[in-house]
C-alpha cells in the first residue's frame, strides 16, 4: 500500500515538474532592425497580475523560465520606443517571440537647446556633464559643486557646508557675466544678473545633462556670456514608469529628502513625472541655517514629428544670514562667527517657474523649436537694525517725557522683491550633410518691484488711524527692463579637414529706473556680438580650433541706481580669442586651450559688499584675461581611470586708479598702479578625479582642487588676499543594479575636505586712510573642515 501512495506522489511530482515552461524571445527596432538592449520585459497574467520582469542583453535577447501553463500578457518596453504587447497561451516552450518596436519620437528633448550648444568638433572650450556624472556628485551639496569639477571653476558657500547661499566663478569672472539657462530660457536674474541656486534647491536632481562653455562661447539668450556660459538641460522623460527615494544625512546636521516618480508612455504619446525635495542644514557658520524646498513637474507628449513638453519648478528657501563673512581677527579663535543674533535676520525667497516647450520636425533636416515661459519670483530678507537713524527711515523723531527729541531707534525692517519675467525663445535648425544652419531669437520682460518697510520700532509704531499697527512703507522703486536679440549660426564641413564656424548675435536693451537722485532714467543699448571658428582636423587623433568671439554686457541694477546721470556706469566690451589643441595619445585624450580675454570697460569686483551681500564693482578701462587650459583623461587597466585639468592664467588691469576716503579732511585719497591683478583672479587653479571601479559597480574616487592666492581688492596686495589651498573630497559609492525588490539601489558616501584644510574660498575688503595711514578691513567665508555625507537611494 505504502508503494501505491509513493507511487501516485512521484507521478503527480513528474507531472508538476513537466508543466514548468520558457518563453524565449527577440527585440528589435523597427526602424532598421538592430537589437535593443536594456529593454524592459515584463509579464503579466491575463487578468493583469504581474509576474516577473527581466531585461534584454546587449543582443536584445531574453528569457523567463519555471512558467506554470497558462495565458499570460507578455510586454516589452524601451525609451524613446512605443510600447508593445502579446497574448500568450502557454502550453508548451516557446522559443520564437519576436518583437519589432516602433521608434516613437523623431523628436527628442535635446532639440529645444541644441541651437544654443556648442558642437563637439569645437570642444576644446567647453565641458559636458551628463546625467550619470551629475547623479555621482548631487549627494548633499548644491549644483555648483559639481560644476566646480570642470576646468577654471572655483566654488564657494556663504554658510560653508555647501547648502544654502553658494556661487561659482569660471576663469576668475563672477556669476553676474556668467549667462546661465534652463533649456534655453535664461536664470540669470534680469536685473542683479546673479544666479541664486538657492532659489531653486536640489535642481541638479532634475537635471539631464549641463554645458559650461568658457569664454564668449556661441550666441545664447538672457545676459551676454562674459567669461562663460552654462547651459542647463532638464530630465528626459522616461518611457518605463518608475519611483526613485533619495535620503541623505551629512555633517551640521543636513538632511535631504526627494522622492521622483514617472508615469512612463500612457497611450503611446504621453508621459508625467514630478519630484519633490526637501533640505535642511544648520552650516557650518554659527546660525547659519537653511531650509529649503523645491518641486518640480512635467507633462510630455510626443508625436510622431513633434514635441510638446510642460515644465513646472517651483523653489522655496529660507536661510538665515550669513552674508558679510568673518572678520578677520576672527578667523583664528572663532572661524563659525556671524555677527547676527536676531532670531529672523532671514532672507525668504520663493520661485515659480513655467516653461511650454515644443518642437516640430517637418522632415529629417529642418526642426522648430519654441519655448514660452514665465517666471514669478516675491519675497524679502529681515533685518534687525539697531539705533538705527529714523530721518533715514522717513520717520518721525520721536518726543520724549522731557520733551527732547530721540533720533534713533532699534527697528526691523523687511526688504521685498516682487518680480515677473517672461518671454519667448524660439529658434530653427536646418541640417545638410555638408553644413548646419541655426537661427533663433528670443524677447524677454521684465518688471522688478523694491519696496523696504519698517515692520517694528522701539518707539514707533505705524501712523494709521485708530492707532492699529502696519508696516510702514519708506521706500518703493520699480525696474522694467526689455531684453531681445536674434542670431545666425552656421557650422560648415568646408572639406574632410576644414570645419567653420560663423555666429552673428544682434542684441537690444531698454532699461528703465530710478537714479540715486531720483531721476526715472531709461538706458538704452544695441549690441553686435559677432563669433567665428576653424576647426581642422589633423588626422582621427588630433585637431586645431582657432576662435574669435566678441561679446557686450551691460551694468546691473545696483550700479545704475546707485549712480547719477553724469557718474553712471559704462557698458563692458569683450574681445575672446581662443586657440585649442585636441590629441588622442593612445588611451590618453589631451586637450590645450589657450585663450586671451582683452576687456574694455570691464565692470570688476572692488573687494567691498553692498547692504544686501552682492559684491560692489567699477569700470575699468583696459584689463585683460590670458591663460592656458590643461586636460588630460585616460582609463588604465585594472579599473583605474583619471581626469584632470590645469588653468593657469595671468588677470591684469592696467593704469588702474584706487579711492579710499579720507576721514581726516573729508576727500578721496587716490592709489595709482600701473598694472595690478584683478582681484579674485587666481593664477592657477587645478583639478583631479582619480577613480578606481570594479565590474560589480564598486567604485572609489578622490576629487582634488588647488586655488593659488586671490586679491580681495584690485591692489595686489598681500595683507588683503586669500591664501591658497588645496582641497580633497573622497567619494566611495556601490551600486546594486536590477535586484529582486527593487530596480536600483545606490548607497553613496563622502569625506568632504578629507585631509582637514582649513581655508576660505571669498572674503571681502574695506578701506579707509586715517590719521595718514591705510586701514583695511577684511572679511572671510572660511569653509567646512573635514565633513561627511551618506545616501541612499532606491528605484522602484
Amino acid at each position: 500500500m505504502k508503494n501505491i501512495y509513493f507511487s501516485v506522489l512521484l507521478v503527480c511530482i513528474l507531472k508538476g515538474l513537466s508543466a514548468q515552461y520558457f518563453i524565449k524571445g527577440l527585440v528589435l527596432s523597427s526602424a532598421d532592425y538592430r537589437p535593443v538592449s536594456n529593454c524592459t520585459i515584463t509579464l503579466n497574467k491575463e487578468e493583469g497580475t504581474f509576474i516577473q520582469k527581466v531585461y534584454t542583453d546587449k543582443n536584445g535577447y531574453f528569457i523567463i523560465t519555471n512558467l506554470p501553463a497558462g495565458k499570460y500578457k507578455l510586454t516589452a518596453y524601451e525609451n524613446g520606443f512605443k510600447l508593445s504587447d502579446l497574448d500568450i497561451n502557454l502550453v508548451q516552450n516557446k522559443a520564437d517571440i519576436i518583437f519589432e518596436l516602433k521608434p516613437i519620437q523623431v523628436v527628442s528633448d535635446e532639440v529645444i537647446i541644441e541651437s544654443i550648444k556648442n558642437k563637439e568638433p569645437f570642444n576644446a572650450t567647453h565641458t559636458n556633464l551628463d546625467k550619470e556624472q551629475i547623479k555621482k556628485f548631487n549627494i548633499l551639496q548644491d549644483l555648483p559643486v559639481i560644476l566646480a569639477t570642470t576646468p577654471g571653476a572655483v566654488f564657494t558657500s556663504d554658510a560653508g557646508a555647501g547648502v544654502g547661499y553658494s556661487g561659482i566663478r569660471i576663469r576668475g569672472v563672477d556669476a553676474s557675466r556668467i549667462n546661465v539657462t534652463i533649456n534655453g530660457v535664461p536664470l540669470n536674474d534680469a536685473e542683479s544678473h546673479g544666479v541664486y541656486w538657492v532659489d531653486l534647491p536640489d535642481l541638479a536632481g532634475n537635471v539631464n545633462s549641463m554645458q559650461v562653455q568658457r569664454g564668449v562661447g556661441s550666441s545664447t539668450n538672457g545676459s551676454a556670456a562674459f567669461g562663460a556660459s552654462i547651459n542647463i538641460e532638464t530630465t528626459r522623460s522616461s518611457m518605463e514608469p518608475y519611483s526613485l527615494f533619495t535620503s541623505a544625512y551629512g555633517s551640521y546636521n543636513t538632511f535631504k529628502n526627494s522622492i521622483r516618480f514617472g508615469s512612463g508612455i500612457l497611450r503611446n504619446h504621453w508621459t508625467c513625472e514630478g519630484a519633490l525635495s526637501m533640505i535642511k542644514s544648520d552650516g557650518y557658520i554659527d546660525r547659519a541655517s537653511s531650509n529649503l524646498k523645491s518641486a518640480y513637474g512635467t507633462l510630455t507628449r510626443y508625436g510622431d514629428k513633434s514635441l510638446l513638453k510642460f515644465i513646472v519648478m517651483n523653489g522655496r528657501e529660507t536661510t538665515y544670514q550669513a552674508w558679510y563673512g568673518v572678520p578677520q581677527d576672527s578667523l583664528i579663535l572663532h572661524r563659525t562667527y556671524n555677527a547676527y543674533n536676531y532670531k529672523n535676520q532671514t532672507d525668504n525667497y520663493a520661485q515659480m517657474h513655467y516653461q511650454l516647450m515644443y518642437s516640430y520636425a517637418f522632415n529629417s533636416k529642418f526642426t522648430l523649436n519654441t519655448v514660452l515661459h514665465y517666471t514669478k519670483g516675491k519675497g524679502y530678507y529681515e533685518n534687525y537694525n539697531a539705533a538705527a537713524a529714523l530721518k533715514k527711515y522717513g520717520l518721525p523723531y520721536y518726543l520724549n517725557t522731557d520733551s527732547s527729541f530721540r533720533t534713533t531707534a532699534d527697528l526691523i525692517d523687511r526688504k521685498w522683491l516682487d518680480n515677473d519675467f517672461y518671454g519667448l525663445v524660439s529658434s530653427v535648425v536646418y541640417k545638410e550633410k555638408k553644413y548646419e544652419l541655426n537661427a533663433g531669437l528670443s524677447y524677454n520682460y521684465y518688471t522688478g518691484l523694491h519696496y523696504n518697510e519698517v515692520i517694528w520700532g522701539d518707539v514707533w509704531t505705524a501712523p494709521k488711524p485708530g492707532g492699529t499697527y502696519a508696516p510702514f512703507r519708506y521706500y518703493q522703486d520699480k525696474g522694467i527692463k526689455n531684453d531681445g536679440n536674434i542670431y545666425g549660426k552656421i557650422f560648415y564641413n568646408y572639406s574632410r579637414h576644414i570645419k567653420l564656424f560663423a555666429d552673428l548675435q544682434l542684441r537690444l536693451l531698454n532699461y528703465n529706473f530710478n537714479n540715486a537722485i531720483g531721476e526715472n532714467t531709461i538706458k538704452k543699448y544695441i549690441f553686435f556680438n559677432p563669433k567665428f571658428g576653424l576647426n581642422y582636423l589633423f588626422n582621427d587623433s588630433s585637431k586645431l580650433l582657432i576662435y574669435f568671439g566678441r561679446s557686450a554686457h551691460e551694468p546691473t541694477r545696483d550700479e545704475f541706481v546707485q549712480s547719477t546721470t553724469g557718474s553712471a556706469p559704462r557698458a563692458e566690451h569683450m574681445n575672446d580669442i581662443e586657440v585649442g589643441y585636441t590629441k588622442k595619445v593612445k588611451d590618453w585624450l589631451l586637450i590645450a586651450n589657450f585663450y586671451n580675454m582683452s576687456y574694455t570697460d570691464q565692470l570688476v569686483l572692488t573687494g567691498r559688499l553692498n547692504d544686501v551681500g552682492s559684491p560692489v564693482r567699477e569700470n575699468v578701462k583696459s584689463s585683460y584675461r590670458r591663460g592656458i587650459e590643461l586636460i588630460a583623461e585616460r582609463r588604465f587597466d585594472g579599473g583605474f581611470s583619471i581626469n584632470a585639468n590645469i588653468s593657469y592664467a595671468k588677470s591684469i588691469i592696467k593704469n588702474y586708479t584706487e579711492y579710499l576716503y579720507n576721514y581726516n579732511q573729508d576727500s578721496s585719497f587716490i592709489y595709482d598702479y600701473k598694472t595690478t591683478p584683478i582681484s579674485f583672479s587666481p593664477d592657477l587653479v587645478f583639478g583631479s578625479a582619480l577613480k578606481y571601479s570594479t565590474q560589480k559597480h564598486f567604485e572609489l574616487e578622490l576629487i582634488s582642487k588647488y586655488v593659488s592666492k586671490q586679491y580681495l581688492d584690485n591692489s595686489g596686495s598681500n595683507e588683503r588676499k586669500l591664501s591658497s589651498y588645496f582641497v580633497n573630497d573622497f567619494y566611495l559609492r556601490y551600486h546594486f543594479v536590477k535586484q529582486k525588490l527593487v530596480d536600483d539601489l545606490n548607497i553613496s558616501g563622502v569625506i568632504y575636505n578629507l585631509f582637514n584644510t582649513l581655508y576660505s574660498s571669498n572674503g571681502a575688503s574695506y578701506g579707509e586712510i586715517a590719521n595718514g595711514n591705510r586701514k583695511s578691513y577684511n572679511y572671510y567665508y572660511p569653509q567646512a573642515p573635514q565633513h561627511f555625507a551618506l545616501m541612499l537611494q532606491v528605484k522602484f
